[in-house]
């Protein structure tokens, strides 16, 4: 399945364009004489960068809905999809619950268990008209429904410390990896600075990074020949992607000591002003301490390889999915609240309070999303050719990818043993 997604445009209509909400729970609320308890499930806690936007979202959306009550449950997202499916397995799943692209969601859908908005998305064509270009296709799954509603648009790069760039004498933001190798020989020199950890005790950390660097090697829709079986795990291309990243770790790019860090480490060396750079997506612009003065620049590209430039991994990330089977007024109030999030009122939250890219259009204001928001989408819209992961539906396949991608990056595995392993978990399950 290709996926590109032609971001520059959409990306920069988010700070332009306002959409009227019409639908979804703002004019009229559920009417029922017993109080409607909707469930939700997601991973915006507290102290994520999205927790004001819970806040704010569900004090507009039971002002006008007093007869429901509003039962909310986070958690990681990775703790999050064993919940679900031990929740689901059960037949007691959360109402609503947030959604990333992946091909194993579908074995929930051909199971009937997620609900099909495809229908309410033609009934409000305002609701539908709101999603930037090619959002509302992420999650029909070669399908003819639509199983999810996505929130977020997203992309990765790299965020920067000016100051310690300067102290450094880097004084221009990479470009190829080239550039990238100078400059963290630089910050080497610098006394207790780590150029770029990674918090890889969480293995999503690692498999962006070997996404990423697929990409700039061998540009977005080899991805999707990967997944197709056009091009092997064990390929010259995979296999090549994984010394690039060993190179990385050897270089001491991530310090020495990122084998035991975690995300939330990650998050603190940043802010505290102890690493200079971070390898993350567009989420980041919510937890980037406002002391800092931080810019931003795209992945750096190889030489070699200028045909993929401006290929990004990037696309589409939380997103919001219902249990099918909700009858009457509790179906109305889950379609209603999953519409309020998404809606234009929903995206300005989004961008305003949680600092994130929102999958749709809203009357964003720059003045309050700040300087770093608008430099991540000005260098986002140049982007030509995307893809937010390797689409594989083999879900060992998947796993063993990402343990790959773990064990590769902390320099217990060599590249030949990384593709031979996910190439051996293939072969074993066709």
């Amino acid at each position: 399945m290709k996926n590109k997604l032609l971001l520059g445009v959409f990306l920069m209509s988010i700070f332009s364009v306002s959409m009227l909400f019409a639908s979804g729970g703002q004019e009229s609320g559920v009417e029922t004489e017993e109080p409607v308890i909707l469930r939700v499930l997601n991973v915006y806690t507290p102290d994520h960068s999205v927790g004001p936007s819970v806040e704010k979202i569900n004090q507009i959306f039971l002002e006008s809905h007093p007869n429901v009550k509003i039962e909310m449950q986070t958690m990681p997202s990775d703790k999050m999809k064993e919940v679900l499916k031990v929740d689901f397995g059960s037949g007691n799943p959360p109402h609503v619950f947030n959604v990333w692209m992946e091909y194993p969601n579908l074995d929930y859908i051909e199971q009937g268990l997620w609900y099909d908005f495809k229908n309410d998305l033609n009934e409000d064509q305002e609701w539908a008209n709101t999603f930037n270009a090619g959002a509302l296709d992420v999650h029909t799954y070669e399908t003819e429904g639509i199983w999810g509603i996505p929130q977020a648009a997203f992309g990765l790069g790299i965020y920067y410390n000016k100051e310690l760039f300067k102290q450094a004498g880097i004084t221009l933001e990479p470009e190829t990896m080239e550039d990238f190798y100078a400059a963290v020989e630089k910050i080497l020199a610098l006394a207790d600075i780590d150029p770029m950890p990674i918090g890889n005790l969480d293995g999503w950390r690692s498999i962006h990074l070997l996404y990423q660097i697929f990409y700039k090697l061998n540009g977005c829709d080899a991805g999707s020949d990967v997944a197709s079986g056009d091009l092997d795990y064990d390929s010259p291309e995979m296999l090549q992607t994984f010394v690039e990243m060993q190179k990385m770790a050897k270089s001491g790019a991530f310090g020495s000591s990122y084998a035991g860090l975690g995300y939330a480490d990650e998050v603190s060396l940043f802010n505290e002003g102890k690493s200079a750079m971070r390898f993350s997506g567009s989420w980041t612009l919510g937890e980037v301490s406002k002391d800092l003065d931080v810019g931003f620049f795209p992945f750096p590209y190889y030489k070699d390889r200028t045909e993929f430039k401006d290929d990004w991994f990037a696309g589409y990330a939380d997103g919001w999915a219902m249990a099918s089977g909700l009858e009457g007024a509790l179906q109305e109030a889950a379609i209603e609240y999953v519409k309020l999030w998404t809606s234009s009122i929903g995206f300005k939250s989004f961008a305003e309070d949680a600092s994130n890219v929102p999958a749709g259009k809203a009357d964003i204001d720059s003045d309050v999303t700040g300087a770093l928001c608008a430099e991540f989408v000005s260098e986002i819209s140049k982007s030509t050719n995307s893809q937010s992961g390797i689409p594989e539906r083999n879900t060992l396949v998947g796993a063993e990818t990402g343990n790959m991608s773990q064990a590769a990056l902390a320099l217990v595995v060599t590249p030949e043993e990384a593709v031979e392993s996910i190439q051996n978990v293939l072969d074993s399950t066709k």
